[in-house]
């Protein structure tokens, strides 16, 4: 190996000199070229762990390159230049991006004492298709190593004296973890979201450990005042229904009621079905009375494919102006069928399809996987703004098709959140004549 006779006075001491001389002197003991590729591939982990998020990318290569050829003019070593260098450190870049996110995530929330929940998985450019991609296809696209890298890294930062323990002993994240690092797709596990109507899960916990989950915190919903119960009783046993009115300032709930009735019964009267409408006519026709419910709440409803802006927030959250690195284009939020606000806050959505439930694809696609992402954007919001609460908060998801499934998102434990099911109801038809009371309930 050719040497320099070095002026060790000529170059300024490097941090990390005794752990990149190793690498080095290792290098020339195995008679391997020395150059900065190779540098880079045996210190990878160390410069990953070393990594605090706070340098630009560029700076931070900038700054091992330089104390690399610190160190190897004090031990006299040169250099050789190597067309992979540029390659090596790409690998390094994507491992300090997870690290950067994963670093970010914990700030926002532990540093408040939240959950730490808020880490997900975001995809490696190489698990990408194109833009123009659908859904669908992306749904297709294996997890590279780097994205499984990034899903190790998410359960690792977890602290196992805070998970949440079984009365079994069994860890909830520990088990979510081993069925994170066993998936080869995305599932909402990476996003450490624990979805007990995806049957694998059996696989993972016993009968009775589901049944401990699905009734840990559980919160029943409130029971319907009494006049709009007696009304919608009414309509159990009733095939025609008295013309009453109801002012809306002042008997809001039983004339919103009678109004959700009153359109049902012309999908049946006029044979009004999902064959005729497109999804944006069906979700206002068949499913209409559920932002209607809201008219005297402070809740504002957004229909037509409203792009939430918590999850255009998470997106962007890395973005800054161009200097050293050209500055990334801004990405939009997931866009929505519905979307539920109250001033700035975010509290729940709704996609909708003609498709019927059966456990379809778009189903399973926004029950289980789009749905859930969002909700979990807006909650760790929802944290953020009012931590006192965080375990008392939840989102609330709709998926309108041939019937209507409503589940909520909330924080079971300091680390992770739980999604379930609270209503499932099915559309008017012929067979649910005499049955809407049930229906709005």
């Amino acid at each position: 190996m050719e040497k320099t006779s070095p002026d060790i006075q000529k170059f300024e001491d490097p941090k990390f000199k005794e752990e990149l001389a190793a690498v080095i002197s290792s290098l020339q003991h195995e008679d391997i070229q020395v150059t900065v590729a190779r540098v880079f591939e045996d210190a990878s982990d160390f410069i990953v762990k070393m990594y605090d998020g706070s340098e630009a990318f560029a700076t931070t290569k900038a700054n091992w390159i330089r104390r690399i050829n610190s160190t190897s003019a004090m031990l006299g070593v040169k250099l050789t230049k190597s067309a992979d260098d540029t390659i090596a450190w790409d690998n390094i870049e994507r491992r300090l991006e997870m690290k950067r996110n994963q670093l970010n995530s914990n700030a926002t929330l532990t540093s408040e004492k939240q959950p730490v929940a808020s880490l997900s998985l975001s995809l490696s450019p190489s698990s990408h298709p194109s833009s123009s991609s659908s859904s669908s296809s992306r749904s297709k696209q294996s997890l590279s190593d780097v994205d499984k890298e990034a899903i190790r890294l998410i359960y690792d930062s977890l602290d196992e004296h805070r998970m949440w323990t079984l009365s079994t002993g069994k860890k909830v994240e520990l088990v979510m973890k081993e069925m994170a690092l066993a998936c080869n797709f995305e599932h909402p596990c990476h996003s450490v979201i624990l979805d007990l109507r995806d049957s694998i899960w059996s696989d993972y916990f016993t009968v009775s450990e589901l049944e401990e989950i699905r009734s840990y915190n559980w919160k029943p919903l409130p029971d319907l005042p009494s006049d709009l119960q007696q009304y919608l009783d009414s309509f159990r046993t009733s095939q025609w229904a008295k013309a009453s009115h109801f002012d809306p300032s002042i008997d809001f709930a039983r004339e919103w009621a009678q109004g959700a009735i009153v359109d049902a019964a012309r999908l049946l009267i006029f044979d009004v079905t999902r064959s005729n409408l497109t999804e944006g006519d069906f979700m206002h026709r068949a499913w209409g009375f559920v932002d209607k419910a809201f008219d005297n709440t402070l809740i504002r409803v957004t229909r037509g494919e409203k792009a939430s802006r918590m999850s255009a927030e998470a997106r962007n959250r890395k973005r800054s102006i161009a200097a050293i690195e050209e500055m990334p284009r801004q990405a939009s939020g997931r866009k929505l069928d519905m979307l539920f606000h109250c001033d700035d806050y975010e509290l729940g959505c709704a996609e909708a399809g003609i498709a019927s439930m059966n456990n379809s694809t778009k189903e399973l696609k926004d029950m289980m996987s789009k749905s859930p992402k969002v909700l979990k954007q807006m909650l760790c919001s929802l944290a953020r703004a009012h931590p006192s609460l965080r375990h008392q908060l939840q989102t609330i998801g709709f998926v309108m098709m041939d019937s209507i499934r409503a589940g909520r998102l909330e924080s079971s434990s300091i680390s992770s959140l739980q999604t379930s099911y609270i209503i499932e109801t099915v559309q008017p038809t012929n067979t649910t004549k005499g049955k809407f009371g049930e229906l709005l309930e």
